[in-house]
């Protein structure tokens, strides 16, 4: 089925440009960039951009403006401090600013583009494409490691993800692993419905074989989320339920390294994974940096640079305090704020099922993804943030489309 083109917006670079985002071992390892910065995302974007500017009678203004402005003021203003703190500026974190933005333009383009609910429709179609070739490389890449037992190694794969880790790659799946349930169960097309089940299905797989604690406890949290205000999972929920319990008596239902892993958080203090422990001490570091410079912070990436470890803090709420300081802290709480109030009005006010449902995905997917980033940064790299980007235009322009079918 094609796009129609006489509903104007959508545009087969814009529905590309979706599609791509996530393998970054495709546009990053296999396709030619023009230079630093600029590789085919870039150049699908631009002429997403400029696609969407041309369509007169709709306007990039939204509720969400405001606060998302806001929030990348603060970080322009933490980028410029950190080269004032530091006495230089390190010329990679212009770029690494740069792809941050980017996952913005995804809102702002795909709201200003869609009118209807079947456009909406087709952009979350093209989120959904890529995630079988996304999980032939995860297990490719698992295959290859071996994995009857966990091992340190098991942590490296980054999947599609060519520049980010594992951690990474399951909060990505476990994120939208919501969105993508919420809506199969209403879609009546059965071929795309089995479609959706299906890659859900491979998405839990990964999760399951992805070693990630802070993936385990979000898939937990969202998946109790989804059962208060969905009745569509109860079901699910006891099994959650049943398999937590079996787990604790000592039933064997999950796979023997994910037991392993899951293990060594309880282990006794001599034997604690270092990876734990050391978090606690960024955390104290960071806060002493944050103390210092309570209301600008220490700049943009300039944390590892200070850490004699060289390493992040391994929790995003920690890291935007000392980083982007307290102004930057309050403006993202202000962006959250804000986002969880329109997920909200979308699943009150929606008629159409296919909207009332994405709302009912997000809003378990905004539960893990917070849980998610107090275990690392899950909030600033474009491969993983930009789909929850998509994600929440469809959300406020549905927002609009209920209001007018009102």
């Amino acid at each position: 089925m094609m796009p129609d083109y006489r509903e104007r917006g959508v545009t087969w670079f814009l529905l590309t440009l979706i599609f791509l985002v996530p393998l970054q071992n495709i546009y990053l390892g296999k396709i030619p960039s023009l230079g630093p910065g600029i590789n085919i995302l870039n150049i699908l974007m631009l002429f997403s951009f400029f696609s969407a500017f041309s369509i007169k009678g709709t306007s990039f203004k939204t509720d969400l403006n405001k606060p998302i402005f806001f929030f990348l003021l603060t970080y322009i203003i933490s980028w410029i401090n950190s080269g004032l703190y530091m006495g230089k500026y390190d010329p990679e974190s212009i770029f690494h600013l740069k792809d941050f933005l980017f996952s913005y333009l995804f809102f702002f383009v795909v709201y200003k583009t869609c009118t209807t609910i079947k456009q909406l429709r087709w952009i979350f179609y093209a989120t959904v494409l890529p995630l079988p070739y996304m999980f032939k490389v995860y297990y490719t890449n698992l295959s290859w490691m071996g994995f009857s037992h966990y091992s340190d190694k098991l942590r490296l794969n980054g999947g599609t993800f060519m520049t980010l880790g594992s951690n990474e790659i399951n909060a990505f799946y476990v994120t939208y692993t919501f969105v993508i349930l919420s809506v199969a169960t209403i879609i009546e097309n059965k071929l795309i419905k089995y479609y959706l089940y299906i890659v859900a299905l491979l998405n839990v797989y990964c999760i399951i074989y992805g070693f990630s604690r802070g993936a385990y406890l979000s898939l937990i949290i969202g998946i109790i989320v989804w059962a208060i205000i969905s009745s569509k999972v109860k079901h699910l929920f006891a099994a959650l339920a049943l398999v937590l319990i079996l787990v604790t008596v000592g039933v064997n239902v999950l796979p023997k390294a994910t037991v392993e892993r899951f293990d060594m958080t309880f282990t006794n203090e001599e034997d604690r994974d270092k990876s734990a422990e050391s978090r606690i001490e960024f955390w104290e570091l960071a806060f002493d940096y944050y103390l210092q410079n309570p209301i600008m912070g220490i700049g943009y990436r300039n944390f590892p640079k200070i850490n004699p470890s060289h390493k992040d803090t391994h929790n995003y709420y920690v890291k935007v305090l000392v980083e982007n300081g307290t102004l930057g802290f309050v403006a993202f709480l202000l962006l959250i704020k804000e986002i969880w109030r329109k997920n909200i009005e979308l699943f009150r006010k929606a008629h159409d099922p296919f909207l009332r449902n994405v709302a009912i995905g997000m809003i378990p997917c905004m539960a893990a993804l917070l849980i998610g980033n107090l275990f690392g940064d899950r909030y600033t790299h474009y491969p993983l943030i930009s789909y929850f980007f998509v994600y929440m235009a469809i959300v406020v322009k549905g927002v609009e489309i209920s209001k007018n079918e009102s």
